[in-house]
Formats: C-alpha cells, structure tokens, sequence
C-alpha cells in the first residue's frame, strides 16, 4: 500500500505542478519520499515476484541476465523521475530571476511531465511483474 500510496502522491504532485506551476518544492520532496518507498517496495516486495522465490532481496541480482534485467525496467524509470522531480525543486529558486523568468516555468513543467509518467511507469511495471509471476505470496 505504501509503494503505490508514495508513488500516487508523486504523481499527483508532479501532475498539479504541472498545471499550476505551483508546489515545485512540495514535487521535490514527494520525489524524495517516493524514491526511498520505492526501493524499499522493490526490495521488500516486488524482487519476491521477480526471484519467485520469498527469501530472495537482492536489489543486484534483478539486473542479472537470469531474471531478464528485469531490474532495468524498474530503475531506470525510478531514477529518472527522482532525478525529474528533485530537478523540480532545485529550479524552483530561479524563478524570480529577470532573465530566467520565461524558461524555468516551461523547463520545470517539462520536468514535472517526465516525474509523473517515471513514476506511472514504475508502477505499472512493478504490478505487471507482480500479476505474471509463478509465486503466490498473495491470492489475486
């Protein structure tokens, strides 16, 4: 629950700033918290399905040839929307700047787009490996 709560709250944070160009800040700290949930949940839970075995955490062994790299799929979207969303933040005190007036608002929406479907994309990825997988830790 807290994967997907830490992650739906990253989203939702990333996707209001991007309308609104407000809470910037807030979508860093949100990108923060749901970075760290994240690999607590890939590590606690999602490895389980991808090991298929419930004693198996090892964050390395994911990236290995014989689980498919599958570990890439989760990462590589995980790292780029924390690297988005802290972006976020740390462009947010330039805003008042004459002369970056104009551009961080548009570079700080692009931003905040590429964080909320990072972030999606975790967790479609993380429930797609979950429903596929030949362990049963939990009836779906």
């Amino acid at each position: 629950i807290g994967f997907y709560a830490a992650l739906a709250a990253a989203v939702a944070n990333a996707a209001f700033h991007a309308v609104t160009r407000r809470g910037g800040y807030l979508v860093a700290v949100t990108s923060l918290a749901a970075f760290v949930v994240a690999i607590a949940g890939i590590l606690a839970f999602v490895s389980l399905y991808i090991y298929e075995h419930p004693h198996h955490h090892c964050p390395f062994c994911i990236l290995k040839p014989e689980y498919g790299h599958r570990g890439y799929w989760l990462y590589v979207p995980l790292f780029a929307a924390t690297a988005a969303g802290l972006g976020v933040g740390a462009l947010q005190p330039f805003r008042r700047v004459p002369s970056l007036r104009d551009i961080v608002p548009e570079v700080s929406k692009r931003l905040a787009n590429v964080a909320a479907i990072g972030y999606l994309l975790v967790a479609a990825i993380a429930t797609y490996f979950v429903l596929h997988s030949n362990l049963i830790l939990i009836e779906h």
